[in-house]
């Protein structure tokens, strides 16, 4: 029996989250980067070959100019000569390799602007995912699941509408992916409004609870009351050295 979309989506999903969220939240962020660098190779090389069909060479050229772009923007974020070397030198590269490899005139400004936007499009961006990582703290694993999730959600909301509900709707871009659907479209801006009100609703409930947790503290730590766990009631407790009490 063949493998269907979803079996493989839902395999993938269930052999590879963990292992990334692991990798996420416990592991270090030069860990995390090797896996940013690893997928930053496999996407550039699936995009060029769309670009560039049949030219491995120029395939290859174009990958190793993402993780050259990728590696500056994680180790030399901090050097403003670095990045703006990059800017200058990639659009060189990218048409010396457009007329390197010329095969034919109509696909040579495809070729040329593929070699120039795709290692600052996946490279750049996905360099940055790990600078999240890394620079934001204790909070920077959330961010990226957040950013991850931002993705992934809206397509997968997607996938199901237009697996289930469109299978009748016209195509949305016949041309650049046939499957999908208008109806998948819209399923997948519907996902996404209703996680964002979540998402929300969640924040202000969050916010609330840490006024109440702030409130605490602070006559705690004023003027000596304290709470005992589970209740909502303070209790008075003064504290050594405090004027409370004390005449």
């Amino acid at each position: 029996m063949a493998r269907t979309d979803l079996s493989t989506r839902l395999l993938s999903a269930g052999l590879l989250a963990p292992l990334l969220l692991l990798l996420l939240f416990r592991g270090s962020p030069d860990a995390w980067y090797w896996l940013v660098l690893a997928a930053t190779a496999l996407a550039t090389l699936e995009l060029v070959s769309m670009t560039h069909p049949g030219d491995r060479v120029a395939q290859i050229a174009c990958t190793l100019t993402s993780i050259g772009v990728s590696w500056v923007v994680y180790h030399h974020d901090q050097n403003p000569r670095a990045l703006l070397g990059v800017l200058l030198v990639l659009p060189v590269l990218g048409l010396m390799l457009a007329l390197w490899r010329l095969t034919d005139l109509p696909s040579a400004a495809l070729r040329a602007m593929s070699g120039v936007a795709t290692p600052l499009y996946i490279g750049g961006l996905l360099g940055s995912l790990a600078l999240l990582r890394r620079d934001a703290g204790e909070l920077g694993p959330f961010y990226v699941l957040l950013v991850l999730k931002l993705s992934w959600l809206p397509d997968t909301g997607g996938f199901f509408a237009g697996r289930y509900l469109g299978k009748n709707s016209k195509p949305l871009a016949p041309r650049v992916s046939p499957k999908k659907t208008q109806i998948g479209f819209v399923g997948s801006l519907e996902h996404e409004t209703i996680r964002v009100a979540a998402g929300r609703r969640g924040k202000r409930r969050h916010a609330a609870t840490a006024e109440i947790h702030g409130v605490r503290l602070h006559l705690r730590d004023r003027v000596g009351v304290g709470f005992v766990d589970g209740d909502d009631l303070p209790a008075v407790r003064p504290q050594r050295g405090d004027d409370v009490g004390n005449e």
